[in-house]
């Protein structure tokens, strides 16, 4: 019978067991990486919309394209990324938009919700043409976030590993 020994495994073992302590924050930094580089490209997809004049609207016979350069504005400055949510643990976080702008309309007294604008000038509705700006920003760069967190990853790796 063959006889088999191995010296320094218990090296390998403690590097494991350091990675797996250390998993987690790896994740999180991994993620908020690969968030931070869809929001840069979701930013500059925001000033690809066009802008229309304070006096042009549409109608369903002859929709408009574009938002107000305040919408635009408002759009810019209310998007970012969530705090890191942990469920079923799963690491992840959100990019969107927050609050107001400063178009007070009868209807919207605190200025239009973000939100709601940037789901319009995206879907369009019946008197505004569809500006697909986060879903080209999102298919654009879906490689990108990838090759990001991977990077991360595997520097934050060789961090723990070239002892």
């Amino acid at each position: 019978m063959a006889k088999l020994k191995v010296k320094g495994l218990s090296f390998y073992s403690q590097q494991l067991q350091a990675l797996e302590r250390d998993a987690e924050p790896i994740i999180k930094k991994c993620v908020y990486e690969g968030a931070a580089v869809m929001a840069d490209a979701i930013k500059a997809a925001i000033d690809t919309i066009p802008t229309r004049s304070p006096g042009e609207w549409g109608t369903s016979d002859k929709p408009v394209s574009g938002l107000l350069a305040i919408q635009k504005e408002g759009l810019k400055y209310s998007f970012g990324i969530s705090k890191m949510s942990d469920r079923n643990n799963t690491q992840s976080v959100k990019c969107g938009f927050d609050g107001y702008n400063k178009v007070v309309t009868k209807k919207h007294k605190n200025g239009e919700p973000n939100q709601l604008i940037a789901r319009a000038i995206e879907s369009g509705t019946s008197w505004l043409q569809p500006c697909h700006f986060m879903s080209r920003a999102i298919n654009a760069n879906q490689e990108a976030v990838m090759a990001k967190m991977q990077e991360v990853c595997d520097a934050e790796l060789a961090k723990r590993t070239n002892n």
